[in-house]
């Protein structure tokens, strides 16, 4: 089994470039930019009068789409209140099955009605050619049980070593919900390697957000 390091919040791992504190600020105005464009979606009321949830929206088309929406709780996301997210930021392999991949992503967004706290999951296709993901719930506790889902445990298990060369997990929470993305705060980041095996694996703890 891999060791778990802990890095300070701003210490520096040269030798694992991904980690850099300095691209934290990137990473988290990506997430903020994401619940920004689900704010947006909601304010438009005839989205979510259109079918039942959860609401699948492919822009600009479901063909050919660089972002993805996918709102199962709308009525509880409009709201005022503090809110849970994780935000998912993977450097994919060059030759990595992307159809593999597809079939993963179509079993976990297929699993979302099974958690009723589990409030939206959003996709944005990066310059990179990668793809990064903010999930919100209603607490952590949902953030748990999504996390030790069958679905979910293959793709961590199965998936990520053979799909990424690197990810990073962003989780944290909005204080007020997603009315004001700048409030949103990270208590904590994950980081996988899976260029070495057994893959390095290291954490990096926030106080207070900062």
């Amino acid at each position: 089994m891999d060791q778990e390091l802990t890095l300070k919040p701003a210490e520096v791992v040269r030798a694992r470039p991904f980690t850099n504190p300095e691209r934290i600020v990137y990473d988290v105005n990506t997430l903020r930019f994401m619940v920004d464009q689900l704010c947006l979606f909601l304010e438009d009321q005839k989205h979510c009068a259109n079918g039942k949830p959860p609401i699948i929206v492919h822009q600009p088309n479901r063909d050919n789409w660089f972002y993805r929406l996918v709102v199962a709780q709308p009525e509880i996301l409009s709201q005022p209140g503090e809110l849970a997210f994780v935000g998912f930021l993977g450097h994919r392999r060059e030759d990595a099955n992307l159809k593999l991949g597809d079939e993963f992503d179509e079993i976990l967004v297929g699993e979302i009605p099974d958690y009723p706290g589990l409030l939206s999951y959003s996709t944005m296709a990066m310059l990179s050619g990668d793809f990064s993901n903010l999930v919100i719930f209603a607490d952590t506790s949902v953030k748990k049980q999504w996390s030790r889902s069958q679905a979910h445990d293959q793709a961590v298990q199965d998936l990520s070593p053979e799909y990424y060369v690197s990810i990073k997990l962003y989780n944290g929470h909005l204080p007020g919900g997603i009315a004001d993305s700048r409030a949103l705060q990270v208590t904590r980041i994950k980081y996988f390697d899976y260029q070495d095996n057994p893959r390095w694996h290291a954490v990096r703890e926030f106080h207070n957000g900062s």
